[in-house]
């Protein structure tokens, strides 16, 4: 009797999403529970829920917003974002002047708001070059512990660089929506 061949040993397959396949996925109930999901790099994440503090600042950041904001500017709160091939993320807010939201990719979204508690390590390391990779050309990280904006600009070599750090009572302009400068001092946040 003849030996078995051996076979070579195969490695895990990754396997890369794209956006398409993950909305069909969710359609089918492929997440069950409805889970928050977001896509970085091909990859599906299931993010944890947010916290009473995330959503007062969010809920203020909102009210904020709203009121500053006419058209031909939309203001999309908690919805994902298809920045480019393989990164949909769910930013808190997203702001574009483009007629229709399946216009929006990350190349004409003019400003991303993440308001960062428990996830600041996520939205600092993961979520800020995914902007960068998909061209926003101002994200705005609003931290809930420091009370600080952390201000990133996208640059003409297509990279942030340094960010700018504006203090609780010092304001952040936007660069690319008339009106928009924040005074987090302003808002009557809770602590």
């Amino acid at each position: 009797m003849n030996a078995p061949i051996p076979q070579p040993l195969r490695a895990p397959a990754k396997h890369r999403f794209a956006l398409p396949e993950v909305l069909r996925m969710w359609e089918r109930g492929d997440f069950p529970g409805y889970p928050d999901i977001e896509l970085i790099d091909g990859d599906i994440y299931e993010m944890p829920a947010d916290g009473t503090r995330t959503r007062d600042w969010n809920a203020a950041v909102n009210r904020w917003l709203v009121r500053r904001l006419d058209p031909p500017f939309v203001v999309v709160p908690d919805k994902t974002l298809d920045l480019v091939e393989g990164y949909a993320p769910s930013p808190d807010f997203y702001i574009h002047d483009r007629p229709s939201s399946g216009d929006v990719t990350g190349a004409n979204v003019l400003l991303v708001i993440e308001v960062s508690d428990t996830t600041i390590d996520w939205d600092r390391d993961v979520k800020v070059p995914a902007y960068e990779k998909g061209g926003v050309r101002e994200h705005w990280r609003i931290e809930c512990e420091t009370r600080r904006i952390i201000v990133y600009r996208l640059r003409e070599d297509g990279t942030y660089g340094e960010p700018a750090i504006v203090g609780f009572g010092e304001t952040a302009t936007a660069q690319h929506v008339p009106g928009v400068a924040l005074r987090l001092a302003d808002l009557n946040l809770p602590a």
